[in-house]
């Protein structure tokens, strides 16, 4: 049984802001991660194992990137039964992130719109909080995903890239190259073919230098791209791993990958909306970005309507 069931918290944390909702949960569990308490929250882990991209998998659930940040509860998390969980985005430097309010509620929906921007204490502080967990020697997956700092300007990213690729990868069992963020200006101008290919080619070489001097053998090491989830009409399929590029060959429900081999085949797919296909969140509901002429608390934040969200409502 949890230390205080959601059902009494929630009214709690929904009188906050969200983000302070977000970093005092974050906080708590970072206390009682190595504590008895911990206990009251922790769950079996189910045994269910997948082979992907040469790594055995305890099971299929994992944690995305962007709940911790800066790696403090990965074994707190890991108490909750996932197979995988991947951390960050981190980036070289610290860095604060975009302006607030940045995160803006959608009860009805239930979800969150999240527009952080790589908030993060840096690389030194990530890799110490990874070095820290005991989960790995568990038996789970643990992935690391890095970006650039804002202040970079675009045409040096890849020495962000490179930088934080050196801290993360002895403690990582994978890596994700995080070009798809809307939230930092210029990124996805990365995914532009001659910045992904020079970018590519860069951490390729890298990542082959560090299996050198880190003992793995044949230098493979998976590394997976984060393409945009939108905007975009060609998807990456394991572009860390093999380097491959997307070509935009349609497929029933999005413009998937056929992907020229450089190496070898990977697992890592993620697909764009077919042409034509409009989000199921209307843009008049959606907060406009700092700048634009309408600005918005989370007060006055507009609620979806009944359609908004029809698998959400499905699910719940």
């Amino acid at each position: 049984m949890a230390l205080l069931p959601y059902a009494l918290a929630r009214p709690f944390l929904f009188g906050l802001d969200p983000e302070r909702a977000h970093d005092l949960t974050l906080a708590a569990l970072a206390g009682v991660q190595y504590t008895p308490l911990l206990q009251a929250i922790a769950r079996p882990r189910v045994h269910d194992p997948v082979r992907l991209a040469g790594l055995e998998f305890p099971n299929r659930i994992g944690l995305a990137a962007g709940l911790d940040k800066n790696g403090r509860c990965i074994d707190g998390l890991a108490a909750m039964g996932f197979g995988f969980i991947e951390v960050g985005t981190v980036t070289p430097r610290p860095q604060p992130g975009n302006p607030k309010p940045r995160v803006f509620r959608l009860p009805q929906a239930r979800a969150l719109i999240n527009r952080l921007g790589f908030n993060n204490e840096g690389l030194a502080a990530f890799v110490a909080n990874v070095r820290r967990a005991r989960f790995r020697a568990g038996g789970g997956v643990l992935g690391l995903n890095i970006g650039k700092n804002a202040s970079t300007p675009i045409e040096d990213a890849a020495q962000d890239y490179l930088a934080a690729l050196e801290g993360v990868y002895p403690h990582a069992d994978y890596v994700t190259v995080n070009i798809s963020s809307p939230n930092t200006a210029h990124l996805r101008s990365l995914q532009a073919e001659a910045a992904l290919d020079a970018l590519l080619a860069a951490l390729l070489e890298r990542r082959a230098r560090l299996a050198a001097v880190h003992g793995s053998g044949s230098g493979r090491y998976p590394g997976h791209g984060r393409p945009a989830g939108r905007g975009s009409r060609r998807c990456a399929q394991g572009v860390g791993d093999g380097g491959r590029r997307a070509r935009g060959s349609r497929c029933q429900e999005c413009y998937c990958a056929r992907l020229r081999e450089r190496e070898t085949p990977s697992s890592a797919h993620a697909c764009m909306p077919r042409r034509g296909t409009r989000s199921r969140f209307p843009p008049a509901q959606i907060p406009p970005r700092a700048g634009t002429t309408r600005e918005y608390s989370p007060a006055r934040l507009p609620t979806p309507g009944p359609d908004a969200f029809p698998a959400i409502r499905t699910l719940s």
